[in-house]
């Protein structure tokens, strides 16, 4: 599989060889917890040092989109 600019950078999953791009593409793409970016990835599969990376990144992403003065 070829993989877009935008789904490239530093490895986040050693494991399964997944970068912290496509961890990203996948939570834009609608992947908002740890079992969706698992499915839509492959990261987190092997060994699970990389999960609080992910929920990371999937935190800054939900506090990025959400609504001004909504709840957090």
């Amino acid at each position: 599989m070829e993989k877009h600019a935008e789904e490239s950078g530093p490895l986040l999953c050693l494991c399964a060889r997944v970068t912290e791009g496509e961890v990203v593409a996948a939570v834009e793409r609608g992947a908002l917890d740890l079992p969706s970016v698992r499915e839509a990835t492959e990261a987190n599969t092997g060994c699970g040092d990389c999960a609080d990376d992910i929920e990371d990144l999937i935190a800054d992403h939900q506090e990025r989109t959400a609504p001004r003065g909504a709840p957090r």
